[in-house]
């Protein structure tokens, strides 16, 4: 029998996203990206790349795609949690590996510090 997947949501509204930035306690940062997050009865996951770290729209685009992939596959993993993923840095230059290392290396550590 398989086991029942909670579904992802996302979260669109600028007072949520507020909300969850305001805890400056529930925090984890890598080189380039953080991580905020606060309780839930679900997951639920906001992405925020802004035109000031990455400059094309296909590259944010990109980064975005790869985020929500990451969290489509693990999603069984993930904890009860609402989590607003963004950049810190400037990525332009930076290779796509070393940034997908960098955000795996922060989920790893972010569901390690849930469990």
């Amino acid at each position: 029998m398989r086991k029942k997947l909670r579904p992802v949501r996302k979260i669109k509204k600028r007072c949520c996203f507020r909300k969850i930035l305001s805890l400056q306690h529930n925090r984890l940062t890598s080189e380039y990206f953080f991580l905020y997050y606060n309780a839930s009865d679900y997951p639920e996951v906001g992405i925020q790349i802004g035109k000031r770290y990455l400059k094309k729209a296909t590259s944010r685009n990109d980064l975005k795609r790869m985020i929500s992939e990451y969290l489509r596959i693990h999603q069984e993993t993930l904890p009860l949690m609402r989590i607003v993923i963004g950049v810190r840095k400037n990525i332009d230059e930076v290779e796509r590996a070393k940034v997908n290392m960098c955000f795996y290396y922060l989920m790893e550590k972010f569901i390690e510090l849930c469990e």
